[in-house]
């Protein structure tokens, strides 16, 4: 249908609408040839006009070509788009990064945050970006190199920041650093969030002792807070969701619906669920 459409009707809309579509139905060839006419079409100078048409097809391009995982050819459209001078979206960031991080392509994450800061900035997403490249392949001088640049440039640390590194400890099982870091995040002005509480719980399970960090949380209110996720979650397609959290997961879902909506979650209150869920489930085991 889209074939037989009339010329005056194919605006920027109409291309990015059809890549999107064909992207769906997976017919990446034809979502491929609608963004190659257009891209003729943008570079005839009878048409310079029409230059802004090309940037948001390309960018359905792209998501097209993440969504099904073709690296090559996201990659050189991705370019075409940088290229452009568009403004690229963190949505669309994250969805290239995905795209590396399921593939273990850590390596590129680091250039995909450096073009980014190049073109618009350190922003929290580019150092999320090369913390989980260094991260990723658990390299503590990489990590390390990063938090020094952070402290160079005055930026100040957030619950991704921590988080990233703190999985990184914990998969290695280096509960010293992880302590450290767990006792800088009050310095750091950091506050932890679910991430940060399922790390601990994590660690828990594999040797650690976690009652001071869960004392200190218990006396100075943060338990009795609302529950809140503030982590990027590019972390968790990096690390996956671990136990505890899966565990809260579990365990909410076997809520009536009405129950889950009728309250206000705390901290205290979801690990209390967790717990009674986790001892309900092995008693119907034994």
């Amino acid at each position: 249908m889209w074939k037989n459409m009339e010329k005056s009707r194919i605006n920027e809309f109409n291309y990015s609408k059809i890549i999107g579509l064909l992207g769906e139905e997976g017919l990446i060839e034809e979502a491929g040839v609608v963004c190659s006419k257009e891209w003729k079409v943008c570079i005839n100078p009878c048409f310079q006009e029409e230059w802004a048409l090309q940037s948001s097809s390309l960018i359905a391009m792209v998501e097209v070509y993440a969504k099904f995982g073709i690296l090559e050819k996201m990659e050189n459209v991705y370019r075409r788009v940088l290229n452009s001078g568009t403004v690229v979206k963190n949505d669309l960031i994250r969805k290239l990064a995905e795209v590396y991080i399921d593939n273990y392509m850590f390596s590129r994450l680091e250039k995909l945050g450096v073009d980014l800061s190049s073109r618009f900035g350190q922003t929290d997403l580019v150092w999320c970006l090369r913390l989980l490249s260094q991260a990723g392949v658990l390299s503590r001088r990489g990590m390390d190199s990063i938090v020094d640049e952070m402290k160079e440039q005055n930026v100040p640390w957030n619950e991704t920041v921590a988080n990233i590194i703190m999985l990184a400890y914990l998969k290695m099982k280096d509960f010293t650093h992880l302590r450290i870091f767990l006792s800088q995040l009050l310095t750091q002005g950091v506050e932890p969030d679910i991430i940060t509480v399922g790390i601990v719980f994590d660690a828990n399970r594999i040797g650690y002792d976690g009652s001071r960090t869960l004392d200190t949380w218990r006396e100075n209110g943060f338990l009795r807070k609302a529950v809140e996720m503030n982590t990027d979650p590019l972390v968790l397609t990096a690390f996956g969701k671990g136990h505890f959290l899966r565990n809260c997961e579990a365990a909410y879902s076997s809520l009536e619906p009405e129950d889950r909506e009728n309250k206000t979650w705390t901290y205290h209150h979801l690990i209390d669920l967790v717990f009674k869920h986790t001892q309900c489930s092995l008693s119907m085991k034994d």
